[in-house]
């Protein structure tokens, strides 16, 4: 403080029990609030480094085929460092995983495996609806047969 007036910025974190926390800030000179929100942890760390213990890999080998130092691909893991977009497309092709489950948004590893499940829950609608129309066509001879 000099002369009575803020010189930095103050940052108050506000932990919930969401997988994020808000860091509330306060510019001096503006004097207004800005709420920014930053993941606690990253889950593409732990998927990154879960899916490279998965395939039985060093950090060295898996970083060489990705085409990043070990020390890069170590922060990647530690949640040291944010990866580029790049390199996100590079470890979900080389890992076979989506987009979606490489950054912790879903527990389905693949397109493949979304396009699976979908056919089964279509296969299983069919199904469903076959066996309503055979429930309705048994009711209407029962109802037939009551009815003589």
């Amino acid at each position: 403080m000099i002369n009575g007036q803020m010189t930095k910025s103050v940052k108050i974190q506000l932990f919930t029990n969401s997988p994020q926390k808000g860091i509330l800030s306060v510019h001096p000179r503006t004097a207004t609030l800005r709420n920014e929100t930053v993941l606690m942890k990253s889950a593409f760390s732990e998927v990154l480094s879960s899916l490279r213990r998965e395939k039985g890999l060093s950090q060295r080998r898996a970083a060489e085929d990705l085409g990043v130092s070990q020390a890069l691909l170590s922060h990647y893991e530690n949640d040291a460092r944010e990866p580029k977009l790049e390199f996100v497309i590079k470890a979900c092709n080389y890992y076979d995983v989506s987009a979606d489950y490489i950054l912790g948004r879903t527990n389905i590893r693949s397109q493949e495996s979304k396009r699976q499940l979908k056919t089964i829950n279509e296969d299983l609608l069919k199904l469903r609806n076959h066996n309503q129309i055979q429930a309705d066509l048994l009711a209407k001879l029962l109802l037939e047969a009551a009815i003589k």
